[in-house]
């Protein structure tokens, strides 16, 4: 099986930050309104080189340094297709896409949890218990970004 090997690094390393990777199939089970359900799952170290294959997923979150703005920001990285996908906006608007593209027995298990760590695994558990259709679509209509091991860089892509 092809693996992609992607450096998981701090942005500013003033800044506090956490990583923890985990399968979809650990995320499909997960409960997106119990704010402990990542307690299983262990933290990286910065840097960590990590090898990820299909099924596989990250989020990462740090620090926003206090000159530039404040807060935190946390990301979703998910392996589908055998490209590594980031998911840099998981707020609001890709919650309204979830919900137009997921049956009622879907968007019940979806649509709890608040904040920016359940908006990311929301993301990661549609992708465990969308159909394959279902999975193309939302790339389709969500802002996201590809990253490719050749340049070790991102493509923006916003269809």
């Amino acid at each position: 099986m092809k693996t992609i090997t992607y450096v998981i690094k701090r942005a500013d390393c003033r800044c506090k930050a956490w990583a923890k990777k985990f399968t979809l199939d650990f995320c499909g089970k997960i409960d997106l309104a119990d704010v402990n359900s990542l307690d299983a799952v262990n933290f990286l170290k910065f840097p960590a080189d990590l090898e990820l294959e299909e099924g596989d997923c990250f989020i990462k979150s740090e620090a926003k340094h206090h000159s530039k703005d404040r807060g935190y920001s946390v990301l979703i990285f998910l392996v589908f297709s055998g490209k590594l996908i980031d998911f840099p906006n998981s707020g609001i608007e890709t919650k309204k896409i979830i919900k137009n593209l997921s049956t009622d027995e879907q968007w019940a298990q979806l649509k709890a949890g608040t904040g920016q760590v359940a908006a990311a695994l929301r993301v990661a558990k549609a992708f465990a218990i969308f159909s394959d259709k279902q999975k193309i679509d939302f790339l389709s209509s969500a802002f996201h970004g590809v990253y490719s091991e050749e340049s070790e860089e991102y493509e923006w892509i916003n269809d």
